[in-house]
C-alpha cells in the first residue's frame, strides 16, 4: 500500500493542559469517531498550541482513517474523512495519490477488516496495526474508470441501507403501514 498512499500517524496533545484544548479550533478525530464512516466534522478540537507542542499532524480531506488499536471490534475499522483534521495516535491516516480514488480506497479496506486484524493480531498480546504493517499491505487498484463505477455501487447501496429518507428505513416504515392497514381491515367485518 505504501506506493499508492501516504501514511501519516496522529499524535494527541497533553490532556493536562488546558490551554492545549479549551477553545481549540484544530478538528481532532479519537479513534471512536471510525464509527461513523463518514467524518464531517469531529466532537473534539484543539488549540494552535497543543497542535504546536504535540505529534498531531494535520491531514487533509478526501482521506482514509484506520483505526491501530484495541481488542474490541475498532482496530482496523476505517472512515472517510470529508474535512481538513488531525488525529489521536491510535489512528493512522491514508492519504491516495492521483491513481486511487478515496472512495475506493475506504470501501476495499472495508472489506479487508477481518484480514486487517489478523495481520495485526500479534504475537498473543494486545496486538495492533502500524505503518509499517500499513505500508506492506497489499491493495488490488483497477483503472481510475473502475474505481469510480464501483464506489458509484456502493454509495448507492449504503444510501438505501442507511439513509432514513429512502432505501430500507422508508420501505420498512412503508410495509409497516400496509401491514397495519390490512390489519385494521381484516378485523373490520361486519358483526352479528
Amino acid at each position: 500500500m505504501g506506493d499508492v498512499v501516504q501514511v501519516v500517524l496522529g499524535g494527541t496533545p497533553n490532556k493536562q493542559k488546558q490551554d492545549y484544548w479549551e477553545g481549540g479550533t484544530i478538528p481532532w478525530m479519537s479513534s471512536g469517531e471510525v464509527n461513523k464512516k463518514t467524518v464531517y466534522e469531529t466532537e473534539g478540537f484543539i488549540t494552535q498550541k497543543g497542535y504546536d507542542n504535540s505529534s498531531a499532524t494535520m491531514v487533509p480531506a478526501e482521506s482514509t482513517v484506520i483505526a491501530l488499536a484495541g481488542q474490541g471490534k475498532t482496530r482496523g475499522m476505517v472512515a472517510r474523512i470529508k474535512i481538513p483534521l488531525s488525529t489521536n495516535q491510535s489512528l493512522a491516516t491514508l492519504i491516495p495519490n492521483e491513481g486511487l480514488l478515496n472512495d475506493f480506497l475506504y470501501y476495499y479496506l472495508q472489506g479487508e477488516y477481518l484480514r486487517l486484524r489478523d495481520v495485526s493480531s500479534g504475537d498473543g498480546s494486545r496486538g495492533g496495526l502500524n505503518k509499517e504493517i500499513l505500508k506492506k499491505y497489499p491493495i488490488l487498484i483497477p483503472s481510475l474508470h473502475i474505481q469510480a463505477h464501483i464506489v458509484g455501487i456502493l454509495d448507492q447501496f449504503e444510501a438505501l441501507v442507511h439513509d432514513l429518507s429512502q432505501g430500507l428505513p422508508k420501505e420498512i416504515a412503508l410495509r409497516q403501514d400496509q401491514y397495519e392497514y390490512y390489519r385494521d381491515r381484516l378485523l373490520d367485518f361486519p358483526r352479528p
